[in-house]
């Protein structure tokens, strides 16, 4: 008993300390950026509508069953709120509500004093429940059921906006089921809800359109219900491919009106305002990047040739936890052969005496994350070779930098950068024959970053304050056809990135690119 007792503790510990402050919920609901943010929201909505955002459940432990995990909110709930506890829901309504406790356009469920799971993490409630200044009111969560019953439930609601239920959304037993949205407001679809939103874009195709022209729309939803053969089909959408007559869609346009909940306008609004960072965002951005840069100058120090992969990946571990921005991926050592192998996560190896060392790692600050790759010499010093190869990929890369800049569209950006790989063809002479170059994979990515890793779908075009991970790559496999020279071989280099009025703001930089500078990180000035 005692020895498991000694085993236990520092779970219960982990656990405990995990979750400090986070009931915490003044300071955060009040920030002047959110009560910005969820006042757009409500003024975005339409009248008679409501969003419910839900801050997620509670994954309890790791797959081992000891370890506690951490708790992360829901992107957008936590944008709004601030807030880092499980089994929460706000709603914003478009015009203020009469409610038991008085008018309100905010609506906070949270976890009670005698909640288990926050008493797990070491949480206590301070907080009193009702009226919170002049827009919100906080509830318990086991009031959640109640309430979709009697309001959203209601005539006073005729739309409900609320994102897509995921499956990494965990929920624990009791207060708060996210799947009561679906239970109470249209349990009359099958295969039920949650639902796919591109079945609601469909619905909203339907709503609009006219029996002379369904054809198309008939071909496109029966292709959709057919992707999935093996999934129940949706009753509206099969029903409606074998409609004919006016008599029969409008039938099908009524159904599709009485759905309660709406999975597709919310997500519009929230990645609208999510795209472009403003003030405290920033702030966050730049203390995740810059964190994230003395990690690596502290790994680079280190590196040395005998040394183990894994030494270098809990050296930038270290510097992340000191400088207080958790990790949010694994560290990733990649040397040797291993850097030709965009997968290689084990770091099991050890540091080559020659040859490049791929280091790719990222962190949080205030839930907003910064990812940095960088590409160093095994030895702390490039050979005439390897310089003058790392050069190529470093021109390619500032080359798609330097076209992230406002109204441009990344696809062009992508495509402008690709004709800069040819110089490996024919400068390095990197491959014997065509098949030899259709074996190197070659990598420009763009992505927007922020409260979460590739957080947002790429708009048309970039706008100022947008947040862009930026990659540049090239994975070269040890194949006869190519120069053996260069087998066996892969340069990464990523970046976090700010749209501004001019050239883009590199968050990354706090550590360099050019050849030399990386020479003087490693020691080898």
């Amino acid at each position: 008993m005692m020895l498991r007792t000694l085993i236990l503790m520092p779970a219960f510990f982990l656990l405990f300390s995990s979750g400090r402050t986070q009931t915490d919920q003044k300071d955060p609901l009040d920030a002047a950026f959110r009560v910005s943010r969820r006042a757009d929201i409500c003024t975005n909505l339409d009248s008679g509508t409501c969003a419910v955002i839900f801050s997620g459940g509670f994954d309890r432990y790791s797959p081992g069953g000891i370890l506690p995990r951490p708790f992360v909110p829901a992107p957008d709930f936590f944008y709004l709120t601030g807030l880092r506890v499980p089994d929460a829901v706000l709603v914003l309504f478009a015009e203020p509500q009469k409610l038991s406790e008085g008018e309100a356009t905010e609506l906070l469920f949270f976890p009670g004093p005698n909640d288990q799971l926050l008493r797990n993490m070491g949480e206590s409630w301070t907080g009193i429940f009702g009226r919170d200044g002049e827009r919100r009111i906080i509830r318990p969560s086991t009031q959640w059921r109640r309430f979709c019953l009697e309001v959203l439930g209601g005539d006073g609601i005729r739309k409900v906006l609320t994102f897509p239920f995921e499956s990494s959304n965990y929920r624990k037993p009791g207060d708060l089921a996210y799947m009561d949205l679906g239970s109470i407001l249209y349990s009359n679809l099958s295969p039920g809800f949650p639902f796919q939103p591109q079945a609601q874009r469909l619905y909203q195709e339907i709503s609009n359109a006219d029996t002379a022209g369904i054809s198309q729309l008939v071909a496109r939803v029966s292709a959709y219900l057919s992707y999935f053969p093996s999934v129940r089909r949706d009753p509206i959408l099969d029903t409606f491919t074998r409609v004919q007559a006016p008599a029969g869609l409008r039938e099908i346009q009524a159904k599709i009106a009485e759905i309660k909940i709406d999975l597709v306008q919310l997500a519009a609004i929230t990645q609208t305002m999510r795209q472009r960072k403003i003030g405290v965002e920033r702030n966050h951005l730049e203390k995740a990047s810059a964190r994230l840069a003395e990690a690596l100058q502290a790994a680079a120090r280190t590196l040395q040739p005998g040394a183990s992969e894994a030494s270098i990946a809990s050296v930038v571990q270290t510097a992340l936890r000191q400088g207080e921005t958790p990790p949010n991926m694994p560290v990733r050592v990649a040397s040797g052969v291993h850097a030709s192998q965009p997968y290689y996560l084990s770091n099991r190896d050890q540091i080559p005496e020659k040859g490049f060392v791929v280091l790719d790692f990222g962190g949080r600050s205030e839930g907003y994350c910064a990812r940095i790759t960088r590409t160093l010499p095994a030895a702390g010093r490039f050979s005439t070779e390897e310089k003058k190869m790392y050069e190529v990929l470093l021109n390619v890369h500032r080359a798609v930098i330097d076209q992230c800049r406002p109204g441009t569209r990344p696809s062009n950006i992508v495509n402008g950068a690709r004709p800069g790989f040819e110089t490996y063809f024919g400068e390095l002479a990197l491959a014997t024959n065509r098949a030899g170059r259709g074996k190197v994979v070659q990598t420009i990515n763009l992505a927007p970053i922020g409260l979460d890793l590739n957080e947002l779908p790429l708009p048309d075009a970039l706008i100022p304050g947008m947040a862009l991970e930026v990659e540049t790559a090239i994975y070269i496999p040890g194949d006869r056809r190519i120069n053996a020279l260069w087998q066996n071989t892969g340069i990464v280099l990523r970046d976090v990135i700010l749209i501004s009025e001019g050239p883009a703001q590199v968050l990354t930089n706090g550590f360099p690119h050019a050849p030399a500078e990386i020479e003087a990180a490693c020691g080898k000035e």
